[in-house]
């Protein structure tokens, strides 16, 4: 396919130049991109080199560029330029709406005075330009949280690109009847439910691309209270630390509220507490995860407890282990009143019985007299 670009050139002499006669004008043309998409613009450098003797320092230049194709566009420029031996320009046009292919184009530049329409010069160059097919984008979208609650706001990053250009546009469908133009937006699903969400993209050639996931609304989960505390007891008042073990499978823990069971309460997540009364105190830890709900566990801790007193340990979890007790204490009586009774009882082997011993024989008879 052959294609025309036409530049006439209007030179308005500023000054005096010999008698008029024709001269010669040598053109360069080149192109830059030699390759691009149609409705691109390119950049056509043209270079003129006068072979003549006319003397002309400043001149003005019209040109118009035609492309011979179907539809025909034609656009026009205006400029003033200092013409010595050689000057370049560059003019700026629009590829027209072309089908992807490679084409010829020619250029032709024609040089006159306005006082002298025999001083004439025309010239003309080829380039070829390559139209390439566009590329669409390709659209692509991730979202943060990945499983929300109900009415937990959703945030959607765009990941979407284009090889051969930029994404120009956005769409955004969420699935319940909701929808955005925003590049990243955010949104927040009011009911539990599988939700598929679609983005499409345009890109600045406008070929477009669509994708699609799905987003699990799923119901919030309940948080897991649970802590412990360091010392297990104590004979008189202490400091008491404690120390959170709470967790939430589908979110965080952000609200610790603890009931120390003498009347005061904390919400630090690890707070310390002094007791000032020797006895059982009954506390309690109540937590709040990032959707509001809440859990409670309750533990025993022991105040001013004897080391041979029974006491609760903690664990962690509210259950209670027991250390040296009474109970202890009192099968260790037990085994001792064992041993005493076995020591005071006569000798004898396992499953013999006791018979009474008579006296040794010494040879001698006893009679009555």
């Amino acid at each position: 396919m052959r294609l025309f670009l036409a530049a006439t050139l209007v030179l308005m002499v500023c000054g005096t130049f010999p008698t008029a006669r024709a001269e010669r004008w040598g053109i360069l043309v080149t192109l830059d991109p030699s390759a691009t998409k149609a409705s691109h613009t390119v950049n056509f450098t043209l270079t003129l080199q006068n072979t003549g003797d006319l003397e002309v320092t400043t001149c003005r230049i019209d040109i118009q560029y035609a492309w011979e194709s179907s539809p025909q566009t034609v656009t026009t420029e205006s400029r003033t330029i200092a013409v010595g031996k050689n000057e370049s320009w560059i003019a700026q046009e629009a590829i027209p709406p072309l089908t992807p292919g490679s084409y010829l184009a020619t250029v032709t530049v024609t040089a006159r005075t306005l006082l002298d329409q025999s001083c004439t010069s025309s010239d003309w160059g080829n380039v070829h330009v390559d139209i390439l097919p566009n590329i669409p984008p390709t659209a692509e979208f991730t979202h943060e949280p990945s499983t929300p609650a109900p009415n937990t706001v959703v945030n959607f990053v765009d990941a979407s690109m284009d090889s051969d250009g930029v994404v120009t546009g956005w769409y955004w469908e969420f699935g319940d009847a909701s929808n955005s133009f925003d590049r990243n937006p955010s949104h927040a699903f009011s009911f539990a439910g599988s939700y598929t969400v679609v983005l499409i993209v345009t890109d600045n050639d406008g070929d477009t691309d669509r994708v699609s996931h799905p987003v699990q609304v799923l119901s919030n989960l309940p948080p897991n209270a649970r802590f412990s505390y360091t010392p297990m007891s104590s004979n008189t008042s202490a400091v008491v630390e404690f120390s959170d073990g709470s967790f939430d499978t589908d979110g965080s823990v952000v609200k610790w509220n603890w009931d120390f069971g003498d009347g005061t309460n904390s919400s630090e997540r690890n707070p310390t507490h002094r007791y000032e009364s020797a006895t059982m105190y009954q506390v309690v830890l109540t937590v709040t995860d990032n959707d509001g709900a809440t859990n409670s566990v309750t533990q025993t801790v022991l105040i001013g407890a004897s080391p041979f007193r029974d006491h609760p340990k903690s664990t962690g979890f509210g259950v209670l282990e027991w250390g040296l007790t009474g109970a202890v204490a009192a099968g260790l009586s037990l085994v001792a009143a064992i041993l005493i009774k076995r020591r005071m009882r006569p000798s004898r082997q396992w499953g013999q019985t006791h018979q009474p011993q008579e006296p040794p024989d010494t040879g001698r008879r006893w009679r009555p007299r």
